[in-house]
């Protein structure tokens, strides 16, 4: 029984012409472009974008804040959740924990249960359509929020050069 070895001679010289004509430098940058550009799409497609944070609470990126600690996640429900869940799969100080499951509302909360970090939890949730997320913190921490915008409030202003034509 002969065995079949594929090899760049054994390929159509349709398909590679220039491959199976050329150096082996050649040859070696061929395979090397097929792999870069088959390799590289798998590998982007597969990560979510960073968490941007708000007050060490992670949000997905491009969320518009609509109230305070209320945001629009630009994602559906479904997928603002599956969004956390791929963040949160492996932090053992986050608990899921579902709120509410009707026709017109559907809620998750993330409950974070690190002493340290300043929220305490997230929720997520849809309503008419929408997804929304909503940053839960303590009434300790709402304060220190409260304060810390009213001294970047009562900051004097930097001063600017004029610039003169």
């Amino acid at each position: 029984m002969k065995r079949f070895r594929l090899t760049l001679r054994s390929l159509p010289h349709n398909i590679s012409p220039a491959m199976t004509n050329g150096s082996v430098k050649f040859r070696c940058g061929g395979l090397l472009i097929i792999c870069f550009l088959f390799g590289i799409p798998t590998t982007a497609l597969g990560r979510q974008p960073d968490p941007v944070l708000y007050y060490g609470a992670p949000l997905i990126p491009w969320t518009r804040q609509v109230e305070p600690y209320r945001f629009r996640s630009p994602r559906t429900y479904d997928g603002t959740v599956k969004y956390y869940d791929s963040i949160f799969w492996k932090n053992r100080s986050i608990k899921k924990l579902k709120i509410i499951n009707t026709s017109s509302m559907r809620a998750v909360h993330y409950q974070n249960t690190k002493p340290n970090d300043r929220w305490e939890g997230i929720n997520v949730y849809e309503h008419n359509g929408a997804g929304w997320i909503f940053v839960v913190f303590s009434e300790q921490e709402i304060k220190r929020i409260e304060s810390e915008k009213s001294k970047q409030k009562n900051r004097p202003a930097k001063p600017t050069r004029r610039r003169t034509r």
